[in-house]
């Protein structure tokens, strides 16, 4: 199989989703194991 172009419209989706994701790791309690369980 041969690769086929990259999509920078697909590329920049993917790095405003790990964008998002990674603010919303950062939000976590993870000082407080119940607190963090709270958000699962």
């Amino acid at each position: 199989m041969m690769p086929g172009p990259v999509s920078q419209r697909v590329v920049l989706d993917r790095l405003e989703w790990v964008a998002r994701m990674t603010a919303e790791i950062a939000t976590l309690p993870l000082d407080d194991k119940a607190a963090f369980d709270d958000t699962l």
